[in-house]
């Protein structure tokens, strides 16, 4: 038995072969590892579209930021600032001030239409 372990290994053509599987298995680990391990080839394509959508996240925020520190910084300005903007967003009116508020054409004519059918 001994002596059959010993001519087996000492062959040049089982020692060539079992190192040609050998490297052919590490070959098979690795590129099994490549293409459907955690980092794999197909997931290296989700990160990367991951990356984009980020990025344009990151561009809006960065615009939407901006406009804030611009608001920030006229508001900071003064009274009139404020006030301007209360009256536009809020509809401030000062004491002593008449408000009138116009109607565009259409939605008056949707209100007569509508009280004309309430009246049949």
């Amino acid at each position: 038995m001994n002596f059959l372990k010993k001519k087996l290994f000492t062959d040049t053509r089982v020692l060539f072969y079992f190192f040609c599987s050998l490297l052919l298995i590490v070959f098979l680990v690795v590129q099994s590892r490549i293409w459907f391990g955690d980092y794999s080839f197909s997931n290296l394509q989700q990160l990367k579209n991951q990356i984009t959508s980020l990025e344009k996240e990151s561009t809006t925020l960065l615009k939407k930021n901006e406009l804030l520190e611009g608001e920030k910084e006229k508001f900071s300005m003064g009274r009139n600032a404020i006030e301007g903007l209360a009256r536009s967003e809020l509809g401030l009116i000062k004491p002593g001030e008449i408000f009138y508020q116009f109607k565009e054409k259409e939605s008056i004519e949707v209100i007569h239409n509508k009280t004309d059918e309430s009246v049949d």
